[in-house]
């Protein structure tokens, strides 16, 4: 017997979580449907997952590189396994390859891609495996994986634009913290003896510096521990917070609130929905299906549980866009789009160019970002370099008329 978690929709569309201990995901499967329960997701739970930040991930370059092999062997129809072996063989890199050595595993053991991936939870994100799953049950595996190669590609060159953008303001800071530490330690402290002898004060930007250092050299050590606690504390209930659905929806629906990096999540959730959906509605799997894997491969909690809902009035007899206008979610052009397409029997194409819309909003939109990131970077080094040395300077200034008095 095996720990499995869970996650299953009921027909009124409430989301149903939890933990089954059964011998198969199978078992678990045939267990919800009884239940009538439409299963969505169900996989092993690894022994020791409490510990979030006690196991590694895979880089996006590992995610990458996977994606463009994947996409290789599905368009060359090559067997999965005996390909795989191939690649890891080759493989240098020390998290990919025993990674796909469990997928070759798994996948001679009869299992699909998808359930060999659920069990590296760590390594994929439940986003990147219900596209899998989409594009398994779609039987377009191939497109699929060209929309993942694109979306880490596209990630991969944004940060690596991001960290060049950011190398020479990164050298600026570092060089004036140095020299923030030197001036305030050597310089000020000297000018501060010499003003006490002769009983005149320091300007107040000087005797700002003068307690900033103090307070740094005197808290700097357990102020740095209290700080390292901090973040390494947030990180971790941040990976136990999203393995439940209302974590996941309080820390996406909070997300989605902070100014330009909510509306790039945003626009990322919508493209993903709606590239998926498109995929899946022009391979004839069945709509209230569709909106559901599109919902789960979006990665927003938010979009999803409103994707849910607007299931059930599908279901029901609605529209697909009258469904999700009623979920107040989606913009109105997106609604109205849709909506001319199901009128004209279009709808795949109209949600492709919809997805290419959102995706080129998207990257100009982190293109933007890395460009203004780094001048204000810039202009605030300089604001404080500028500030050090006129609080260094006044002291100078001063000095004749505290010798004179």
């Amino acid at each position: 017997m095996a720990l499995f978690t869970y996650r299953a929709v009921d027909p009124k569309g409430e989301v149903f979580e939890g933990t089954m201990d059964e011998a198969s995901a199978a078992a678990v499967t045939a267990i919800l449907q009884e239940r009538g329960l439409q299963v969505n997701e169900v996989r092993p739970l690894a022994i020791g997952s409490g510990l979030p930040f006690a196991r590694k991930t895979l880089s996006w370059e590992d995610v990458h590189l996977l994606n463009e092999q994947l996409l290789i062997i599905v368009k060359s129809e090559l067997p999965f396994v005996p390909a795989l072996r191939s690649i890891a063989a080759d493989l240098r890199r020390s998290r990919l390859k025993p990674v796909l050595e469990d997928l070759m595993r798994d996948m001679e053991r009869g299992e699909s891609l998808e359930e060999s991936l659920k069990r590296h939870p760590d390594s994929f994100p439940a986003t990147y495996v219900s596209m899998i799953r989409a594009g398994e049950r779609s039987g377009n595996l191939a497109g699929v994986l060209s929309i993942l190669s694109t979306q880490s590609a596209r990630i991969l060159d944004f940060r690596n634009s991001l960290r060049m953008a950011l190398a020479y303001p990164t050298m600026v800071v570092v060089t004036a913290i140095l020299l923030l530490w030197f001036l305030s330690t050597r310089v000020v402290t000297v000018f501060a003896e010499i003003f006490q002898d002769f009983g005149a004060g320091l300007p107040a930007p000087t005797q700002f510096v003068v307690d900033l250092s103090s307070i740094v050299s005197n808290l700097g050590p357990g102020a740095a521990v209290v700080i390292v606690a901090a973040a390494v504390s947030a990180w971790g209930a941040t990976r136990l917070l999203r393995r439940s659905e209302r974590g996941r929806y309080a820390m996406d629906r909070l997300l989605e609130t902070v100014p330009i990096l909510g509306r790039t999540f945003t626009l990322g959730a919508l493209a993903r929905f709606t590239r998926a959906l498109g995929l899946l509605l022009a391979s004839n799997v069945p709509i209230v299906e569709s909106l559901d894997l599109a919902g789960a491969a979006s990665g927003s909690a938010v979009l999803r549980r409103r994707v849910v809902r607007a299931a059930t009035r599908v279901s029901a007899g609605e529209s697909i866009s009258d469904s999700l206008a009623e979920s107040g979610y989606f913009p109105h052009l997106f609604c109205w789009s849709l909506a001319t397409g199901e009128s004209r029997g279009q709808v795949e194409q109209t949600l492709a160019n919809l997805g290419r819309t959102y995706e080129q909003q998207l990257l100009m939109l982190q293109r933007g970002l890395g460009q203004i990131l780094a001048p204000l970077l810039i202009i605030f080094v300089g604001l404080t370099v500028g500030f050090i040395v006129v609080s260094m300077y006044l002291p100078m200034f001063s000095l004749g008329d505290a010798i004179s008095g």
